[in-house]
């Protein structure tokens, strides 16, 4: 059975798209991976509370199998009239709290900042065939639609397979912006499928005030990555290729004064339990150095922790050496995953805390909001 289009630009047409479902039926169309080949990812940025938007979302079984796991705010749009018909009948009496409508991803009518996500799988690979000045118009008006409905702190989720010029005009859209952030994720799938599948997950952040940071890192294949693929600014960001202990040793020595400090450091011992971050950036020396570089009245350390120890050992390890260096700590657990993002300050902050008495007793995990954090933190260079 072929699916393909005639012309490229028929992946624009609704009646191409009517035509496609009408060919493939009642049999779903899955587009490079299964949900058992991205739950992992999805579940990690997608929650029950969340406000979902699946666009281009065909006759995938995707939105039902995250409407399975108790994920059921989903509003799924498609350009085929003829598909959301033919899902909303599947899913009317199963899955009632599920939305399907009839909506041209490039024109949404849906009210600003309404969803806290929004999830893509192929669409703008199908759509992005070339760079033509159409093409590229169109690609243009769903990112901004994108940008509209979603909410602050939001995902746009992006599997794609990353195609060179796809990458480059997402990446560039979003970075020039200068107000999101990006992880990706490499899909292992267990389809038969030849080529790569990745997630893209952009969230939206507000920068009110411009910030001046300065980045470390050992490896100098890693700033190159960032700057060919993920926008990195050398107006705004100073790149350091350096050891990160003897950077911080000199910074000591030259009396630079910094109003946050982030280690995220990954131990690259792979018999470890310990993940993040390799124990030599937790040793009393480099913590002191730390502390010794914070302002005094608004300085942040924050540190990444992840460990795969179930007896919480290093976690606990991990805090000794915190409290030993600072007075006020306090921590996000992230949602089913190991990591968890710990602050410490010489002086209580804007963060909740817990006294060093009762710090091993509980676990301190409190409600975190990204953008009046990132409004307080001034940076100086």
């Amino acid at each position: 059975m072929n699916l393909l289009p005639k012309a490229v630009d028929e992946f624009r047409s609704r009646d191409y798209w009517d035509q496609f479902f009408d060919k493939v039926g009642q049999e779903a169309f899955e587009w490079y991976s299964d949900f058992i080949d991205l739950a992992n990812v999805l579940c990690k940025y997608i929650k029950s509370r969340d406000e979902v938007l699946v666009i281009g979302c065909g006759n995938s079984t995707l939105s039902n199998d995250l409407y399975d796991t108790g994920i059921e705010h989903i509003t799924n749009i498609d350009l085929s009239d003829k598909v959301i018909k033919q899902m909303k009948k599947q899913n009317e009496t199963k899955r009632s709290n599920m939305k399907w409508l009839q909506m041209d991803a490039r024109k949404m009518i849906f009210d600003d900042n309404q969803f806290s996500v929004v999830l893509d799988k192929g669409t703008i690979d199908a759509l992005m065939s070339n760079r033509s000045e159409q093409v590229v118009s169109d690609i243009d008006q769903i990112l901004q639609q994108v940008d509209r409905v979603l909410r602050m702190t939001g995902r746009f989720i992006c599997i794609t397979l990353a195609q060179k010029h796809i990458l480059e005009h997402v990446s560039q859209y979003f970075f020039n912006n200068k107000s999101w952030l990006l992880r990706y994720h490499h899909i292992q799938t267990s389809k038969s499928f030849a080529l790569p599948v990745f997630a893209f997950v952009f969230t939206k952040i507000t920068m009110k005030n411009p910030i001046h940071l300065t980045g470390v890192d050992i490896d100098s294949e890693m700033i190159r990555i960032a700057k060919t693929w993920f926008g990195l600014d050398d107006s705004l960001t100073k790149c350091v290729i350096d050891d990160g202990i003897k950077y911080l040793q000199r910074q000591v020595e030259e009396k630079t004064i910094y109003d946050l400090i982030i280690f995220d450091v990954n131990n690259d011992d792979s018999q470890s339990p310990l993940r993040c971050p390799h124990p030599a950036f937790l040793d009393n020396e480099i913590l002191k150095n730390v502390k010794t570089l914070l302002s005094d009245h608004s300085g942040i350390f924050v540190l990444n922790f992840a460990s795969r120890d179930d007896t919480n050992q290093e976690r606990e390890n991990c805090l000794k050496h915190l409290l030993t260096n600072f007075d006020h700590l306090s921590s996000i657990k992230l949602d089913d995953d190991i990591n968890e993002i710990m602050f410490a300050s010489k002086q209580l902050l804007l963060l909740n805390t817990k006294s060093s008495e009762k710090i091993f007793q509980q676990n301190f995990s409190m409600d975190f909001d990204i953008e009046e954090l990132l409004s307080k933190v001034k940076i100086e260079k």
